[in-house]
């Protein structure tokens, strides 16, 4: 405010430039400051400017200054000039953050990258999704903010407003371009590629996700435990809509997740739409869920997989345009028949096996089956130890071998279920754990189809044809399963030592 009073007295006269005159100011008195400065000697001029316009130097320092301003602001007499004065720093913050950002990150300007910005913000315990998560949990529990909180609040508030917010400059085109984006992201790659992108996405949102949908994960934050009521009431704000009672940054956490919901939707439709995967199958072995699934009498939820965002776009530009398209569309996937019958069908299998998987089997056979691993799209099928994590902890492939030792092949099924996305990527396929172990081949494969359903179909007494029921492998199996192998490591590594 003192820059607006000493250009006004000096005359100046077009306010429309104030604020791009006032951060040219901010960066020369900075590079007048740093000549010498050896660091800043070899940066560039664009690295240099977002030094000194950004949040270390300029933009935390004036929102603390707003502060300050506000104090002196609270003794005026007069309270349109008081709001003026108000109105035109926020404007100034608000400007000056934007600038930042868009300079800090160029490829926001594309939808892909708009895409891939917001995903982040979930992924980091410093991204501001994450953040705001975790601000209104303090708020909820009726804990003062520090500088640090209310500066996250007014980044995550300017990134709302001018990206996401209905009111906002941008926000009634936010479905359009994460849709777009992840269209981009998956262009042109096969089947296969878009499913590994896909457990990618949701391997990067599952420790946010977990804060919410599931409540068996545990979490700790400053030695404060994140109850599973703070789960619940997470769960529950998207439901209990309050715009007059809620906080700014109960607000903004709803209309986040609300968003991350739509992006479940939009990867659920191309997914199911051109790749032949149904995404909730992924998220459950994953184990990471983007919005809740409440599945209907056959065991789908449809709205999980439309993305067509009515009030916004027409049915040409998505890729499941409603409930009855999802339907028909998972049905095929899932090769369950049409009829009158179908409300009745029982629990659906999880993903099927990809054409290139069958035509490699169906080519082995023809070889006669020589029992070495089969060829897929081209490449050598990936043994057991491919699929380990690279930070699978020492001595795991002993445990497991002594667990598998002597169990049948049925009884060595859930022992892979146990281990998959905990210390692989992936479920290995059943040749890997075959071959690594030596494992019956037969009782195996039979367990891991009847997981998932894959028992094919018979007629009922009326002549209609009906899934299988399948008994999916309890958690608590696989739980006991885990925590027997941690003992195994645990007494392995005492050994050692």
């Amino acid at each position: 405010m003192k820059y607006v009073a000493e250009y006004v007295r000096n005359g100046g006269d077009d306010g429309l430039s104030l604020y791009a005159q006032y951060q040219e100011h901010i960066y020369a008195d900075y590079r007048k400051a740093n000549n010498w400065n050896g660091d800043a000697q070899i940066m560039s001029e664009d690295e240099f400017r977002l030094e000194a316009l950004g949040q270390g130097n300029h933009l935390k320092k004036e929102f603390g200054y707003r502060k300050a301003l506000e104090n002196a602001l609270s003794v005026l007499d007069e309270d349109e000039a008081a709001e003026t004065v108000r109105r035109f720093y926020d404007g100034y913050i608000a400007y000056a953050w934007r600038e930042y950002f868009e300079r800090s990150h160029p490829e926001h300007a594309s939808d892909v990258g708009f895409y891939q910005y917001f995903m982040e913000q979930f992924r980091q315990t410093n991204g501001l999704i994450y953040r705001c998560m975790k601000l209104a949990i303090k708020e909820h529990h009726g804990k003062v903010w520090n500088e640090t909180d209310q500066f996250d609040y007014y980044r995550i508030a300017e990134y709302h407003y001018f990206y996401f917010d209905l009111c906002g400059p941008h926000g009634n085109s936010t479905f359009g371009r994460l849709r777009r984006g992840v269209k981009e992201w998956l262009e042109g790659k096969n089947d296969e590629e878009c499913r590994e992108l896909a457990r990618d996405m949701l391997e990067k949102v599952r420790f946010f996700s977990q804060h919410i949908y599931n409540d068996e994960a545990v979490f700790g934050s400053n030695a404060d435990p994140f109850t599973i009521e703070d789960k619940r009431w997470l769960r529950g704000s998207i439901e209990d809509f309050r715009p007059k009672s809620d906080s700014g940054i109960m607000r903004l956490f709803r209309d986040f997740l609300f968003l991350l919901q739509e992006v479940c939707r939009i990867w659920a439709a191309r997914l199911l739409r051109y790749h032949n995967t149904d995404l909730h199958e992924l998220e459950k072995r994953v184990y990471s869920f983007l919005r809740p699934y409440t599945p209907k009498e056959d065991g789908f939820d449809y709205f999980h997989y439309v993305d067509h965002y009515y009030i916004y776009d027409n049915p040409n530009t998505c890729c499941v345009k409603n409930e009855h398209n999802a339907k028909e569309l998972l049905y095929a996937l899932h090769k369950i028949e049409s009829g009158d019958g179908l409300a009745d069908a029982t629990e659906v299998i999880a993903l099927s096996e990809t054409e290139d998987e069958k035509t490699a089997k169906t080519r082995n056979e023809r070889q006669g089956g020589d029992g070495k691993p089969p060829r897929v799209a081209g490449r050598i099928a990936k043994t057991f130890l491919e699929f380990l994590k690279a930070n699978a902890p020492e001595g795991l492939v002993d445990v497991l071998k002594e667990m598998y030792s002597g169990k049948s092949g049925g009884d060595s099924f859930p022992i892979t279920l146990a281990i998959t996305d905990i210390y692989t990527d992936g479920e290995p396929t059943p040749q890997s754990v075959i071959n690594e172990f030596g494992v019956p081949e037969t009782p195996y494969r039979i367990a891991r189809d009847k997981h998932y359903g894959n028992k094919g179909y018979k007629k009922d007494k009326n002549g209609k044809t009906r899934l299988i029921k399948s008994q999916p492998v309890p958690e608590e199996t696989l739980k006991k399963i885990r925590e027997e192998i941690e003992r195994k490591l645990n007494e392995k590594a005492k050994k050692t030592q």
